[in-house]
């Protein structure tokens, strides 16, 4: 297989605050990738990418979106990332949603 040079190309991955979406988000920072992370937990995420951008020395982008709301994507691909980034090269999905109180 051949090698992929991923270094300074955008992702953006959602459930970036924690578990999978972060493992995720972390080795695409590990391949250089500039990582726009979303998620509801404004907190967390901004934490997680903090801590990312420092172990990593790549540039992130925190985004508070929800992926159940149409208006949230939006701004947040075409209006943020687009705007600040350029093109994406990599979106994934990993939001985990909630039902029945669920968490």
């Amino acid at each position: 297989m051949n090698n992929i040079d991923l270094a300074g190309r955008v992702a953006l991955v959602t459930g970036a605050a924690r578990g999978l979406g972060l493992h995720i988000a972390t080795e695409l920072a590990r391949a250089g990738m500039m990582i726009a992370g979303m998620d509801t937990r404004s907190d967390e995420l901004e934490t997680a990418l903090e801590d990312l951008q420092n172990r990593c020395a790549v540039t992130t982008l925190p985004l508070h979106a929800d992926v159940t709301s149409e208006n949230d994507v939006i701004n947040a691909v075409g209006q943020t990332v687009v705007n600040q980034w350029g093109q994406t090269r990599l979106i994934c999905m990993d939001s985990c949603l909630r039902r029945n109180g669920m968490d």
